[in-house]
């Protein structure tokens, strides 16, 4: 049967095609062997523009000789499922891979990979750190393992190792698959493998992609370097699943290290001779909030979507990062602004400082110092940009309880901003008196936020969404995503008096409400940073901060 006839043969009712998010029409390209050209078929319905959904085909040349040396020239074909974007118009027609997004009668499903298995015990880590070790002394080679999990077994207890007879050389490994299934328990299941990089770094290779590519399970890679770390031990974890690679960190993977040693007891009486000082305020400082900002329900991250795009976060590596624009007379200044009982906490931003000074004692904060909660030194709490506000109220909460204090005090956070130091500020997170916990009490967990009751894009009520006739139904919860692409981006200009507004950074802000659903209709992101309207109202003028803390819930993100 020709083209021309199965064109004709075929109508609209046929085919098997829905709707894209841009209005033009998906077709899933399935059972079409009679068919000499899908895109005529669909072109003769009078579209220009469509998607299909198919097996893209690949063609590449390829030359072999046989053993006479005589050159045969051939064509190898490869498939991979896609999504194409056809265009056809005077000029000609177009088939190219698509990145459109198909639209909301679809999940939105994120690529991620989560590793389920209980932690391998230390004692497993180290007794193959030695016979990596022990095997490179002998031989200079590397060498591999095989973990297993006994699922009859209880959490850690269940992992295993099987050493299968190998012949190695100092850069891969060769094992007999067969040698291991004697010595293989009944109950145990094969979960992956591990082998060693002596004198090299923790990787995996192009030949470990290859060998573990149909392997699904945990792959790791020890690897240590004399001139590194003194030779310490680096590990390279990865969870291969489904053909894909999926990079893990060792703290995922292992079991926590503990020290456990009695202290010295000439040690223990020395530490008689210290003793601790209490930290500024009740129970910790370091974030409070300015009443010249107690209105502003906008987060540090939310400033931070106001650098200019040029902008580059302080980082530090192993070395720590004073807070440049922090003024401790200024920020002592501001604490007699509040009840001396309340509790403050610092927050620190993970995207831009690795690690950074305790702003009260000065005390270098690791990363893993700052994720603990609290300063080491001054026990000042310490909050970070991922933490929404019940997480933070239920962290002081915590903080209180285990140093038996009141938590039904003030609870503050002090923001600092390295680029911008007018953006400092203290911010009221629990007005003084209130038990977020007890019955009826407006603080709730974030997911439980309640937005603004209507739609952005054409005010329709919630309730009546299915009402709303826009391009793209807009609702104050695409704010998370209007953020996220201008993290590096001027959203208000910085020199204007925007900041003071009580509308800053909110969908009673006219332009910030129209630049959101450009945003998410058209997908325009703001190149004119907002000025000062006509809707300008210095929060000074509106009702006192408590008042409009108590009246408008937080959301901190």
């Amino acid at each position: 049967m020709s083209t021309v006839e199965n064109v004709v043969n075929y109508t609209l009712d046929d085919m098997n095609y829905f709707w894209m998010s841009n209005g033009a029409p998906c077709f899933v390209a399935n059972n079409w062997e009679v068919v000499d050209d899908i895109c005529e078929v669909i072109e003769s319905f009078g579209f220009q523009i469509y998607y299909l959904i198919c097996d893209k085909a690949t063609y590449k040349n390829v030359q072999t000789k046989d053993s006479k040396g005589v050159v045969t020239q051939s064509t190898s074909v490869s498939y991979a499922p896609s999504i194409l974007k056809v265009v056809n118009n005077f000029v000609g027609r177009s088939v190219s891979d698509s990145s459109d997004p198909l639209g909301s009668n679809f999940a939105s499903v994120e690529e991620v990979a989560q590793y389920t298995m209980p932690y391998i015990p230390r004692t497993i880590v180290d007794k193959l750190d030695e016979f990596f070790r022990l095997v490179d002394a002998q031989h200079h080679t590397e060498s591999i393992v095989i973990l297993t999990y006994d699922p009859t077994k209880e959490g850690p207890d269940g992992w295993g190792v099987l050493v299968p007879e190998q012949q190695n050389t100092s850069v891969h490994c060769k094992y007999d698959a067969d040698s291991i299934v004697a010595i293989k328990p009944d109950e145990a299941m094969i979960v992956g493998s591990v082998h060693s990089h002596p004198d090299m770094p923790a990787y995996a290779s192009g030949t470990d992609h290859e060998d573990q590519a149909d392997f699904d399970g945990i792959h790791i890679t020890y690897g240590w370097q004399k001139t590194v770390n003194n030779g310490a031990t680096q590990y390279h974890i990865e969870l291969q699943m489904g053909g894909t690679a999926f990079t893990l960190k060792p703290e995922d993977v292992f079991e926590p290290l503990f020290v456990s040693k009695s202290p010295d007891p000439e040690v223990v009486e020395w530490t008689q001779k210290v003793k601790k000082v209490q930290p500024l305020n009740m129970g910790g400082s370091a974030t409070q909030a300015t009443q010249a900002t107690l209105t502003q329900t906008q987060s540090y991250q939310k400033m931070w979507a106001q650098q200019p795009p040029n902008s580059q976060p302080t980082t530090a590596g192993t070395e720590t990062t004073t807070h440049k624009s922090f003024d401790k007379s200024i920020f002592l200044k501001e604490l007699d602004s509040i009840p001396h009982d309340s509790i403050v906490a610092i927050e620190i931003d993970l995207e831009s400082v690795m690690s950074a000074d305790c702003l009260i004692c000065s005390f270098p904060l690791e990363l893993q110092a700052i994720k603990s909660g609290f300063c080491p030194t001054c026990d000042t709490p310490i909050i970070t940009q991922d933490m929404g506000q019940y997480d933070i109220i239920t962290m002081i909460h915590h903080y209180c309880s285990s140093r038996a204090l009141d938590p039904n005090v003030g609870y503050y956070i002090y923001c600092v901003d390295e680029h911008n130091p007018v953006s400092n500020f203290l911010l009221n997170i629990k007005p003084q008196g209130l038990d977020p916990f007890a019955a009826g009490s407006d603080v709730v967990p974030d997911d439980d936020f309640v937005y603004e009751e209507k739609t952005l894009c054409c005010g329709v009520n919630l309730t009546d969404v299915h009402l709303c006739s826009c391009k793209k139904t807009v609702t104050e919860s695409n704010i998370k995503e209007f953020d996220e692409a201008h993290k590096k981006r001027f959203v208000y200009q910085i020199e204007t008096d925007c900041f003071n507004c009580i509308n800053y950074y909110d969908v009673s802000c006219p332009s910030f409400k129209e630049a959101i659903v450009d945003f998410v209709q058209e997908g325009f992101t703001i190149n004119d940073p907002i000025d000062v309207c006509a809707s300008f109202v210095h929060y000074k003028n509106s009702k006192s901060e408590f008042d409009y803390i108590a009246e408008r819930e937080y959301y901190y993100d």
